[in-house]
């Protein structure tokens, strides 16, 4: 009998015994002889052998969280007049199994890889969390152990809702290995996903007004973030008959939902952060990982694109009101051409002619045919008795 990945031979009882039980419960199982040398020569173990049938098993099941005593079994057994512990241990079932002094990091996690008993990096133990909980992200075991819950404590009273061990049993933040789950993390003060938000000047990236990281339990992110981007989610006004109708850049409640929306369906096995980026015509939310909704995807995520829904007007209502001032305030007096307006405004002629044409609509201009050219005046002005008319 050689070593191999499931047979390892120890002489002595040591540190590398619980280390060797606990790559195989991690991996494929297998069995472990204790006081024999590498070579499977027989040299066995000296004192009360009772007393080390004990201490194997009390040292290991004390040592590894979750609970491993349903899968080992130490037997005593007598060869040559010598006695030795057979310990056989099985694949566990909530993998990865990790020793609690020091969690779910390389040092607390160990495998087998041929003969070796070897670390595990953290890339592997993700895997395994993430095979073990077929794809559920959200149920599987988290990689961090130590989590607090300030910010969730505070927003489920606010609501007058339970949020202790039993609510969190039933939410599934706790496993039924007694183990937080990625749900609790994702909502714990050391959720380790973030969101950066980047406000522009203009279409493009070229220029930043500000941008900011947000991290923390999503419960504060979504209030971070929203707070934030309101700072920036401007009001137009616009008038109907007496009325002024205020119209935000974005509703409230697209914003929520697009934001929202990203955190839900974002991929968490990919690391990265959401990224938010408003301009001047338009809001996008970049989220980790595909979807199957028609929204535009690109290498590496899907984005959502919100238009600035005043954008448009604004820049043309503004454009206009300040054209049809210059015209007001350069031809007070004068008749003038579209050819004249064109250079007070710097615009082409076709251009002139279409803020005239809008102008003489509104009432604000009169006109008349000069031989083949048409000739603009603006209308004055007439207060009669404290009535206003165009004249």
């Amino acid at each position: 009998m050689i070593e191999k990945q499931n047979v390892e031979f120890k002489r002595e009882y040591n540190d590398k015994v619980n280390k060797t039980m606990l790559a195989f419960l991690n991996t494929d199982g297998g069995t472990l002889y204790l006081g024999m040398s590498d070579d499977s020569t027989i040299y066995g173990l000296e004192g009360d052998i009772d007393e080390w049938y004990r201490k194997t098993i009390n040292s290991f099941r004390d040592s590894v969280t979750p609970d491993p005593t349903a899968f080992f079994h130490v037997e005593p057994e007598q060869r040559n007049d010598k006695w030795i512990l057979t310990i056989t241990v099985e694949r566990g079932a909530a993998i990865p199994y990790c020793f609690s002094k020091h969690g779910l990091v390389p040092e607390g996690v160990y495998i087998r890889i041929g003969s070796n008993t070897v670390m595990a990096t953290r890339e592997h133990i993700r895997q395994m969390i993430k095979d073990n909980g077929m794809g559920q992200f959200i149920s599987e075991l988290s990689i961090e152990q130590n989590l607090t819950f300030e910010y969730a404590d505070t927003i489920f009273a606010e609501k007058n809702i339970e949020f202790k061990q039993p609510q969190k049993l039933t939410m599934g933040l706790i496993r039924a290995d007694g183990r937080y789950s990625n749900l609790a993390l994702i909502l714990s003060d050391q959720c380790p996903y973030t969101t950066k938000a980047a406000i522009f000047e203009g279409k493009n990236k070229e220029t930043f007004k500000d941008r900011k990281e947000f991290a923390g339990s999503v419960f504060k992110q979504i209030d971070d973030v929203l707070a934030y981007l309101n700072v920036f989610n401007r009001v137009h006004g616009t008038f109907e008959g007496a009325y002024r109708i205020d119209h935000s850049d974005y509703p409230e409640v697209a914003l929520r939902e697009a934001y929202v929306n990203s955190l839900i369906h974002r991929d968490y096995y990919i690391e990265g952060s959401i990224i938010i980026s408003m301009f001047d015509d338009r809001l996008e939310f970049m989220s980790v990982g595909g979807m199957m909704p028609d929204i535009p995807v690109v290498d590496g995520g899907f984005l959502v694109r919100l238009p600035n829904r005043n954008y448009n007007s604004s820049q043309v209502n503004t454009a206009s009101f300040d054209r049809e001032q210059l015209i007001i305030e350069a031809f007070t007096v004068d008749e003038f051409t579209k050819e004249d307006a064109a250079k007070i405004l710097n615009i082409s002629v076709s251009g002139a002619y279409k803020v005239l044409k809008r102008m003489n609509d509104d009432g604000l201009l009169k006109t008349r045919k000069k031989g083949k050219q048409l000739m603009y005046s603006v209308r004055k002005i007439i207060n009669d008795g404290g009535t206003l008319t165009l004249q």
